[in-house]
């Protein structure tokens, strides 16, 4: 067994003929099962996040990026003509001049919000940046390579035949604690169809012996 675990399954019987590759007996699984299955659901939501950015931009957040350049713009052209005024108020002493800086920072802050708008609305019209397509692709590699690697600790878990035999020992059960300690004999499998005879040959009786007889 190349990992320690408890027998759920024992697939053979002592004298039973198996061929390589047949399943012996299974570990429990339940633990990689759900593995599996969390990384199947970290693929999908991958796949989704790259779906996503592909569509980009949705029709719907057009006219709401342009709504608020519009109206952006409208409160910009109100500082402005409220900065405008104040600055000749200012020349005849009717106001004050920290008003006037007061008009002059609104319309600042106007100005500024007014370009955020724009740049989310240039942005948005360009869709998907390229660099992150292409950390969406890797994020679904990455996913679909620890589903491999669980799927092959879950096939592990199968103990196969590694040639074919016969089953000549059977030293497991269900519900037994097995290790991966070298020389543990679990199962023990043989071919028996042609059998490999010693012969020990007195040094007396040597005169008697033929080859081929």
């Amino acid at each position: 067994s190349q990992l320690p675990g408890v027998v759920v399954v024992v697939y053979v019987k002592g004298n039973q003929k198996v061929k390589a590759g047949q399943p012996l007996f299974r570990l429990d699984d339940r633990d990689q099962v759900a593995t599996l299955k969390l990384k199947q659901a970290e693929l999908a939501q991958a796949q989704a996040s790259l779906t996503r950015l592909k569509k980009l931009p949705r029709d719907e957040d057009r006219p709401v990026a342009k709504a608020k350049v519009t109206e952006a713009e409208a409160l910009l052209k109100d500082r402005a003509a409220l900065y405008e005024r104040a600055v000749q108020l200012r020349k005849s002493n009717a106001i004050s001049q920290e008003e006037v800086i007061s008009k002059e920072q609104a319309f600042l802050v106007a100005k500024a919000v007014t370009e955020h708008a724009r740049a989310l609305l240039e942005r948005l019209v360009a869709c998907a940046w390229t660099y992150d397509i292409q950390v969406a692709e890797q994020a679904i590699v990455q996913a679909q390579a620890q589903i491999d690697q669980v799927q092959t600790n879950i096939d592990r878990l199968t103990v196969r035949a590694l040639v074919d035999g016969e089953v000549l020992q059977l030293n497991v059960r269900p519900g037994e604690y097995v290790g991966s300690t070298p020389g543990t004999s679990f199962i023990v499998l043989g071919n028996v169809d042609k059998l490999h005879v010693r012969a020990s040959i007195d040094e007396y009786d040597i005169p008697r012996f033929h080859p081929g007889a």
